[in-house]
Parts: structure tokens; sequence; C-alpha cells
């Protein structure tokens, strides 16, 4: 059985740049800050392709972890290969959760 995991993301009109672009609906971090590290979603770098999306706000007292035991790793584990990602976003102008990449 394939593994696959949807990434919740902030919604942008274009990813990889340019770096002036707002992203929007996507959550607290671009509210306060102006922009979100998904700007940088989908380039390649060294022949793999990257991408950025955040667990929560987290702290000491509530530290945040992706679970990818779930996904057929060991609990200890920090990384897991064979695994495909879908990313999504919701977009405000017309609604709906729709697939970014």
């Amino acid at each position: 059985m394939e593994k696959i995991v949807f990434f919740n993301i902030t919604w942008m009109d274009h990813y990889q740049g340019p770096e002036d672009i707002v992203p929007e609906f996507g959550g607290q971090f671009p509210k306060d800050h102006g922009y979100g590290h998904e700007m940088r979603n989908f380039q390649e770098y060294d022949g793999k392709m990257y991408g950025y999306f955040r667990l929560g706000k987290q702290d000491d007292a509530n530290p945040k972890r992706l679970g990818i035991d779930r996904l057929g790793a060991k609990r200890s584990d920090s990384k897991i290969s064979g695994v495909d990602v879908i990313w999504v976003a919701h977009d405000p102008r017309r609604g709906g959760t729709y697939i970014v990449g």
C-alpha cells in the first residue's frame, strides 16, 4: 500500500517567490510576520524537491512532532522515505481547499 500524507499550507498565487507576495489564509504566523516559509516550496535543490509546512505553535512545554510512526517509521526515527506528499491550501477568493503541489 502506498503511503500518502497531506500537508495543509498557506495559500499563495505563486510559490517559489517573488518574496514580496504575502501569503493568505495561512494561520497566525503569516498574519504576524507578513510572510510564510511556504514561499519557497516546490523549488528544486541538488536534484531534490523540498517543501515547508508548519506543525503549529510550539514551545518547550508543548513540543509538536510529525507522527511518522503512523506511516511505518519507528517512533524514534527522524525521517522516512517512500511517502508521497500532497500539498493542499485553502483559496480565500474562490473558497475550498485545492491541491497546490
